[in-house]
């Protein structure tokens, strides 16, 4: 099973990294962080974390490759469609939905998935590119 929706990206992680290091509860002997005992090369690189003292947070967010391949623009504007009241109408549209948005977003969404936030995420996602792209 790959975990990569489970880390942040290299930018949200650099920076993290910075804001601990500065810190004055950083432990630099260990890497360790005064206030939780956590690793910080650890803990700033898993997105549902955050700084117990508030000087970051967790975050979902999920980037966008800032250049989609035409085919994968083209799949996105073909699946739009298959969507009803932001869900897909049945399992084999899921799946191909599920996959469609892991594929762009190197994600790995269970095709099994019922989770509504998960499914919200995915269409939102793939919503996002649609109307970017729907009138080219």
């Amino acid at each position: 099973m790959r975990l990569n929706k489970f880390f942040t990206s290299a930018s949200i992680y650099n920076e993290r990294l910075e804001i601990c290091k500065t810190c004055p509860k950083y432990f630099k002997p260990t890497g360790t962080c005064l206030s939780c005992g956590c690793f910080v090369r650890v803990k700033s690189k898993i997105s549902s974390m955050s700084c117990p003292d508030k000087k970051w947070m967790k975050t979902t967010t999920i980037e966008t490759p800032t250049e989609l391949d035409k085919d994968l623009i083209a799949a996105v504007i073909e699946i739009h469609p298959l969507f009803k009241d932001k869900r897909p109408e049945n399992y084999e549209q899921k799946i191909r939905i599920i996959e469609l948005y892991n594929t762009i977003h190197g994600t790995n969404y269970s095709n099994q998935t019922s989770c509504g936030s998960c499914l919200h995420s995915i269409w939102k996602g793939l919503n996002d590119i649609y109307q970017k792209h729907k009138d080219e």
